[in-house]
């Protein structure tokens, strides 16, 4: 048996329901001479339709022509296999063109003998199978069909909804400020909402003399002369320079999209001192001296002086500002003491050549510094005093029972 497989094969399909061999061949013979009438025939028909001339004939020929070849099949019921190519009909200016039948080889082939429980199952069978290709074919055609036909209703769907939109209003559109568009941003509720762009701001150009100088806006530091600060909004703004020789204070007023230029020479001035008496000053642990006309050189800025005069026990700590070139007054006025006087017997009271009142005086008000007291009686002499006016109260008592 594993000697002659073709016997074996052949004795199995026997067994087989289904088309035999033979029956294979005889259809794949008759697909391939329907092939070659197809060509023939389209051969002819292109060859017609470059000359419409004498269409009518060749109509009424051609339907007869067909007609023959029909009965030929239907009389035979398969063609046979044609011998050599098919014919090719050359292009001819003639109303009609003859079609040879002798191409087309039409001798009938051997039948195979099938009884009729084998017909009525290879029938079956091969209806079966049609079936189930026609059933795969019309799913796979199916899938493409469906795609496209998805993709044309999603472009249909929104070119629809764009036509169909209504057009933005005035009120709807972004607003747009300074040429910027106001850009929507989710908020804490997940919905959107429209954010104005930031403010314009202004710029400020600062340079000194000496360079190096810290340059403070507003309290800020924003670095060192000469230097270009950024990002001011337009108002009123605090400037200051702060060098090693003094400080300088200015205001400066930032306008939108403009930039102010300040410059700064930093350079000493002078403190005036005036004080009904004389004091010593100094700034930290500097003493500062002061000449004869009571002035005293000071960088520029902010400064403050310790104000101190031991033997009036006054002592008082001052800020002042001193300018550039400029000479800044800093007047002393100390607190007042106070002045008790009491006597023996009644008597009247003088300070510095005034008369104040009758003893007993309490508390009466009086300038620091060395003063001039007189408690004088209607019968008996007068008592003089010199006293200093300190920061303590002063208690003078007047006694006239002894000459």
């Amino acid at each position: 048996m594993s000697g002659r497989p073709r016997a074996f094969s052949a004795r199995q399909s026997d067994h087989v329901p289904g088309p035999s061999l033979a029956a294979c061949r005889a259809v794949r013979d008759q697909s391939a001479l329907v092939l070659a009438a197809a060509n023939t025939a389209a051969s002819w028909a292109r060859a017609r339709r470059a000359n419409w001339d004498g269409a009518s004939n060749a109509s009424s020929e051609c339907e007869s022509r067909i007609a023959d070849c029909g009965h030929l099949v239907a009389e035979r019921g398969h063609f046979a296999e044609a011998e050599g190519p098919a014919p090719v009909i050359p292009f001819q200016q003639t109303p009609s063109i003859p079609i040879d039948q002798t191409h087309l080889d039409v001798r009938p082939t051997a039948r195979v003998p099938v009884d009729g429980s084998r017909r009525a199952a290879v029938t079956a069978g091969t209806a079966g199978r049609l079936a189930s290709k026609r059933s795969r074919l019309a799913r796979w055609l199916w899938l493409p069909s469906g795609s496209f036909a998805a993709v044309v209703l999603a472009l249909g769907g929104t070119a629809c909804a764009y036509w169909l939109r209504p057009p933005r209003s005035a009120a709807t559109r972004p607003a747009v400020v300074n040429g910027e568009r106001a850009r929507p941003r989710p908020n804490a509720g997940g919905q959107q909402s429209t954010v104005a762009p930031p403010k314009p701001t202004g710029m400020m150009f600062v340079t000194s003399d000496p360079v190096g100088a810290r340059v403070l806006v507003d309290g800020r530091p924003r670095g060192v002369t000469p230097i270009t600060v950024t990002d001011l909004t337009p108002a009123d703004h605090a400037l200051v320079l702060d060098s090693p020789g003094g400080s300088v204070r200015r205001s400066v007023t930032i306008v939108a999209n403009e930039t102010a230029r300040v410059a700064e020479s930093i350079f000493a001035g002078w403190v005036s001192v005036l004080s009904p008496f004389e004091v010593a000053i100094a700034e930290g642990t500097r003493g500062i001296q002061l000449d004869d006309r009571n002035q005293a050189m000071l960088g520029p800025g902010p400064h403050e002086l310790h104000i101190e005069n031991r033997a009036l026990g006054y002592e008082e700590l001052r800020k002042v500002f001193v300018k550039p070139g400029e000479i800044t007054a800093l007047s002393i006025a100390p607190p007042r003491s106070t002045i008790s006087v009491t006597a023996t017997a009644p008597a009247s009271v003088w300070v510095d050549g005034s008369r104040v009142g009758e003893t007993p005086i309490a508390a009466l008000p009086l300038e620091l510094g060395t003063h001039d007291v007189v408690v004088r009686h209607a019968e008996h002499d007068e008592r003089r005093f010199a006293v200093t006016a300190t920061m303590k109260p002063i208690l003078l008592n007047a006694d006239f029972s002894k000459p």
